[in-house]
This record gives structure tokens, C-alpha cells and sequence, in this order.
């Protein structure tokens, strides 16, 4: 951030970095399918904490106040009783160093000791214990509500009843991870059936959790390690510290992973980390890093929380593992906005676990700033154990036969000019309607698990019907006649007999009537992500009352950012995209209808500040539940400041724009209407 920036120019960068975010918690908490390194991720963070720490008022609505992801439309729903929250990072010992002196200041001790143990790259799973029985299993979900999934849980090894010494009602969190030998494995059938492999573990352990099927869970190779309980009602744990806990774990019932340490001055975590980060490929499954929390649960706990952060714990990110490969060529990728991508073709090399042979380049600016040349020996680093990135090239080991990377001004699948539209860093086709690669991506994106979810309508599968079949012409063009096909249009496709044309139909017909907000993903917007498309969908009801509606009425809806607002806007004014819905609407699609969201705070707006009773996300979630809408930052469009103990300047900022300042209280009376 320059120091001369302005209010207007920080404003557009705000948007700009809550767009990419949220497109990104879309993809790794919806999809289970990161786009970016996890260094990336916290460099965008970073940059949007900078900006709203320096102008206050673009702090509405932010992202860094809310826990992200949100639970998969495909399971029930369940509220966790204690909120499954994430965790502040630290990448230097120098980070680690002030997180512990913000402990021993808030506690007032110099004795403060700490309990240590692996970050597992898994899926955060609550189980819900009442009278020493499971009631139920969940995802994380968005840290306050998740996906119900009991049955495959219990398949994988969640007891069904508490034992030993362990609290009647207890919440238990832990991790299910996939080792890396069974993922092999597992990839290997699927190669073998003709199937796509799983890009690592951790995809593939959130697939087989969300498995329809408990038995389908039960044949992937799955484990919990549990971490952490909580007592609930008048049940309290035997235990005083984390130490302790995960001694007592094992006992109740639940698995454990032994590497961790309790009981630990700052000094010795530190080691821990070091030897740590040394032996962590030995470990039978993916990690990113080590967890660190104060050992003693009640220090821990009443420390409270910053923001969606406990003050009392932080996650140490391990720096991605580097190795040497040439760069063989660039190829360039055409995806369903038209984005034309670099990917880097390698010499195999095998990084953090896994053989990588592509990386992604990001843009051609990322080529230049780089200075790579194809040919170049490269250092290539698995982000966040992950995603593989070129880092750069090593140019004392040129040998003068490298060669610049060629920048195409065409797009390489339908010829058409690229364009670099103001204010962005990609190349894109300016062929939307055309270009054969967009409307496959746009298909693939439409059937996708994150959209109508049509099961059996994959990459493979799409591009067959899009391509057609013994010179007979193409059985969809677009999205807008999937609804129109039967089963005598796919009797000459390779692949599919009589069982497998009916199976696709079948998924094709249980996918005509999505909720809204489905369909708002599906159709591939710019900026429509998960959480605008839920907005939308709870603002207007239907799509009939959308598609009548005007930029004004679409300006005003919660939550829905001017630059998101400007593509939606842009988007139906544009008479293809009108008659891809009007084709869609006489194929059978259907949109299911809500009632527009009311409550006892409906149209009012909070921003929760302070040490409070309960987690601000839980605060949050029943201001949302009830119709309200929660602000990062106090301005003049907030309604009431909720404030806790040491509620800091906000206070003083409401009370100049006049915003009434409640209590815990006053807040419980509110919702009592």
C-alpha cells in the first residue's frame, strides 16, 4: 500500500482483494479445490488487513470477520455447539515470538507454557456426545454450522459411545486424513477404471466424507485423529491441560497421533518446530505446519478471541518444500471466462511427496517479472503442500540455448484476439459465445458439485456430448439443452449402454429444480460466488423476480459488492445470456422458490466489537438467522454497535454518527423482539 494512496483508489482495491478472496474460500472450503498456494492466500489477507486498518470505513462487511466455507446444500445442516473456528498464522519464528509475548501480556504471566502437535492438511470433523452416546458427526462447514454425516464418520472409525473417564456430553473435534500410501492407492483403481484421479489427499478425503453412501466412505482408507473437547452442560472434563487431554483421549475411545509435546517454554516449541519441519515427510499422511496453543485449557480459553481468531492458539505454517526441474515448454490454457492461462510443462520432479510434471504461471506478467525462459532449470516449490509453482529460474545455470516464452495474441483453441480489459493482469478470448473451450468450461462448470451437481456429467462426459459422436452432430451446445436430452440421444455415444444413458438422465431430471442460489454458480458469472449468490437468492425469492428486476434494486441487495453487482448487472443485460435462461426454462428448469428472509432484525445492520460471552461468530450467525446483516467496521449504514468488555475506539465512533451502542443484554432483547 503506497502512502499516497486514496480513499477511492483503496476503496477499488478492497473490492478487487474481497472478490479474489471469497472466489477463493469459495474453491477451497465449497470445492475442496485451492486455485492459489496458501501464501498467496494470506498475502491477499495481509494486504485487505492493511487497507481497512488504514481506512475504517471500508471495513463493512468483511471477510476477515467471518469464518469461511459454508456447508454443502447435499446434507442436512447442524449448528455446532462450540464453534469450530480457525486458527491465526504465523510463517517466522519472529511471528511466533509476538504471539507468545501477546500471551504472557494479556495472562500477565512470564511462565506461560504451550502444548504442540502436527497441522494436519485434513477435513475438520465435530462429534456430538449426549449421555456418552453419538448423536451426530460433522463437517466444519463455515465454523458454526456443518454438514451432517454421521454414518460415514461412524464408517471410518468415529466410536459410537464415550468410554473410560470421558465427559457424558462432550463435543469432540477432530481431523480426517487420508495417508499417503492408501491415497497411491486409491488412485491407482481409479486410473485403472478410467476414472480421474484425485489431485491429493486431502481432496480426496473431503469426497470420500461426502460420500451419499456410508459404504462407499467405509472402502476409502480413512482416519480421526481427535484433538480437542469441550464439555457441554453441567459435564466437565478431567482434565487441566492439552497435554493431558490427548493422554485421556485414547481412553475414551478415540484415535490419536503421537507426535505432539505439552509443557513447553517458547524456547522449546521453537525446537519442536525445527525438528519438526525435518522429519515431517516421515509422518504417514499431508501437513502443513505445526498447531500451537497454551497447554493450560482454562489460560487458554479465557484468553477469548480476536476477530474469528483464538487469542490463545496459533497454527506455524512450514515454509513449501523448493526442488530443481527444467521448464520444457508453456502451454496455454483457455478456461470458461475466457481467461487464457500459462501452465508450465516440467521435467517431473517429485516435490513435497507428489510428482509434479505442470505448475501454473498465473499470467504473462508473472512470466516477465520471473524472467523465465523456456528451458530454464527452475526452483519449483509445492505451496501450502498443495499447489505447484514455478518460484523462479536459476540463471547461473543457462547454457545459451534457452529461449523467451512465447505470449500469444490469439486464443489457442479458437483463434480469436485476446484482450486485456483495464485493471486486469489475464488474457482473455474475446470469442465468449464461440469459443469452443469456454462453453465446455461453462458446461463443466454448470453440472459441477459446487453448481446442479449432476452426478456422472464430468469433464470426460461433457466434452462428449459438446463433441458429438461418429460425425453425427454435437447433442448440447450449451448448458441450455442438457434438460433436453433422453436417453435415445446418448444410444450412439462410446461408453454409454442402456444403464449409463438412464443414470445420466435420471441425474440430469433430480437436477431441474436447484435452489437459486445454485443456479446463480452454475451460470458462471464474474464475481457470483457462493456467498453473493446466497445474497441474491435470499434477497429476490425467484428468478422470475431477479430477471424483472433493475440495477437499482440489484445495487441494493446485502452483501452484494458494487463490482459484483456491476457483472450481474452486465450479464443479464446481455440477450444470449437472456436466451440461454429462456431455452433452460422450456427444457424443465425449474428454480425452487424461498420466501424472502424476515426476522426480528430483518433490514438492520450490527457490528459486534469486544470480548463478549459467546464467539462472535455465533453472534454473527444469529444476527444473519434473524434477518440482520453483520458489518466489519462502524460507519454511518450500521445500526448497533454490540460491544463486550475492552471494546477498543469503535465505541467512540459509533457514538459520533449517532449508532446505538447495546450490551449482551440489549442485544438478547432485540432478539426477543
Amino acid at each position: 500500500m503506497t502512502a499516497e494512496m486514496t480513499l477511492a483508489s483503496a476503496r477499488r482495491r478492497t473490492e478487487v482483494l474481497r472478490a479474489e478472496i471469497g472466489r477463493h474460500n469459495d474453491a477451497y472450503y465449497q470445492r475442496d479445490a485451492p486455485l492459489i498456494s496458501d501464501t498467496d492466500y494470506d498475502a491477499l489477507v495481509a494486504e485487505l488487513r492493511q487497507l481497512e486498518a488504514a481506512f475504517p470505513r471500508l471495513a463493512v462487511d468483511s471477510p476477515l470477520a467471518r469464518v469461511s466455507g459454508r456447508p454443502d446444500e447435499g446434507f442436512a445442516r447442524v449448528q455446532h455447539p462450540v464453534p469450530m473456528l480457525s486458527l491465526g498464522n504465523a510463517s517466522t519464528l519472529d511471528e511466533l515470538r509476538r504471539f507468545d509475548q501477546r500471551v504472557r501480556d494479556l495472562t500477565g504471566r512470564d511462565d506461560v507454557r504451550y502444548h504442540c502437535e502436527p497441522k494436519f492438511d485434513g477435513l475438520s470433523v465435530g462429534l456430538l456426545y449426549r449421555k456418552g452416546t453419538l448423536v451426530w458427526g460433522a463437517t466444519r462447514g463455515d465454523g458454526v454450522t456443518g454438514e451432517k454425516v454421521t454414518a460415514n464418520l461412524r464408517a471410518i472409525g468415529a466410536p459410537d459411545r464415550v468410554t473410560g473417564l470421558a465427559p457424558r456430553d462432550v463435543y469432540i473435534r477432530g481431523e480426517a486424513v487420508m495417508y499417503r500410501s492408501d491415497f497411491e492407492e486409491l488412485n491407482r483403481r481409479r486410473i485403472e477404471a478410467g476414472e480421474s484421479p484425485f489431485r491429493n489427499p486431502r481432496n480426496a478425503g473431503a469426497g470420500s466424507i461426502r460420500q451419499i453412501d456410508p459404504a462407499a466412505t467405509a472402502a476409502r482408507p480413512l482416519h480421526i485423529f481427535a484433538y480437542q473437547a469441550s464439555a457441554l452442560e453441567s459435564s466437565t472434563l478431567p482434565v487441566r491441560t492439552h497435554g493431558e487431554l490427548l493422554a485421556a483421549l485414547p481412553t475414551w475411545g478415540f484415535k490419536t497421533f503421537p507426535e505432539h509435546q505439552s509443557d513447553l517454554t517458547i524456547e522449546q516449541v521453537m525446537a519442536f518446530i525445527e525438528t519438526e519441519r525435518e522429519r515431517r515427510h516421515r509422518w504417514p499422511f499431508d501437513t502443513d505446519g505445526v498447531v500451537v496453543k497454551v497447554d493450560d485449557l482454562a489460560t487458554e480459553q479465557g484468553l477469548g478471541f480476536v476477530g474469528k481468531d483464538p487469542r490463545g492458539a496459533i497454527a506455524f505454517k512450514f515454509p513449501a518444500e523448493e526442488r530443481f526441474t527444467r521448464l520444457r515448454s508453456v502451454r496455454w490454457q483457455v478456461g470458461r471466462t475466457g481467461s487464457v492461462t500459462p501452465v508450465a510443462e516440467l521435467e517431473p520432479v517429485f516435490v513435497g511427496g507428489v510428482m509434479v510434471a505442470n505448475a501454473t504461471l498465473h499470467n504473462p506478467n508473472e512470466i516477465r517479472r520471473k524472467g523465465l525462459l523456456v528451458g530454464d532449470m527452475v526452483v519449483v516449490r509445492r505451496a501450502g503442500e498443495v499447489i505447484p509453482e514455478v518460484v523462479a529460474p536459476i540463471v547461473e545455470q543457462r547454457r545459451g540455448t534457452e529461449t523467451e516464452v512465447a505470449i500469444p495474441e490469439r486464443c489457442p483453441e479458437c483463434g480469436s484476439e485476446l484482450l486485456q480489459q483495464p485493471g486486469e493482469i489475464v488474457l482473455r478470448c474475446s470469442n465468449e459465445g464461440g469459443c469452443s473451450a469456454q462453453r465446455l468450461g461453462r458446461v463443466i462448470h454448470f453440472a459441477g458439485r459446487g453448481a446442479l451437481d449432476i452426478e456422472g456429467l464430468g469433464d470426460a462426459n461433457v466434452a462428449l456430448l459438446m463433441a458429438g459422436a461418429n460425425g453425427a452432430p454435437p447433442l448440447i451446445r450449451d448448458a441450455g439443452d442438457l434438460f433436453a436430452l433422453t436417453i435415445s440421444d446418448l444410444a450412439d455415444l462410446p461408453g454409454f449402454g442402456p444403464v449409463a444413458a438412464t443414470n445420466l438422465i435420471a441425474a440430469i431430471d433430480r437436477a431441474r429444480h436447484p435452489d437459486l442460489a445454485r443456479l446463480l454458480i452454475g451460470l458462471g458469472i464474474r464475481m457470483i460466488g457462493g456467498e453473493t449468490a446466497t445474497a441474491i437468492s435470499d434477497h429476490f425469492g425467484s428468478l422470475d423476480a431477479l430477471l424483472a428486476a433493475n440495477e437499482e434494486e440489484i445495487r441494493a441487495v446485502n452483501g452484494l459488492g458494487n463490482v459484483a453487482a456491476t457483472h450481474l448487472v452486465a450479464w443479464l443485460a446481455r440477450d444470449e445470456n437472456r436466451v440461454l435462461l429462456d431455452r433452460l426454462q422450456r427444457n424443465g428448469l425449474r428454480p425452487r422458490e424461498r420466501a424472502r428472509r424476515s426476522g426480528v432484525l430483518q433490514g438492520k445492520s450490527f457490528v459486534i466489537t469486544g470480548t463478549l460471552t459467546r464467539p462472535r461468530p455465533a453472534i454473527a450467525e444469529s444476527i444473519v438467522a434473524a434477518g440482520g446483516t453483520v458489518a466489519g467496521g462502524v460507519s454511518k449504514r450500521v445500526d448497533y454497535l454490540v460491544v463486550g468488555e475492552n471494546p477498543g475506539s469503535k465505541v467512540d465512533q459509533a457514538r459520533k454518527l449517532g449508532i446505538a451502542v447495546i450490551d449482551e443484554d440489549g442485544f438478547a432483547a432485540l432478539m426477543r423482539g
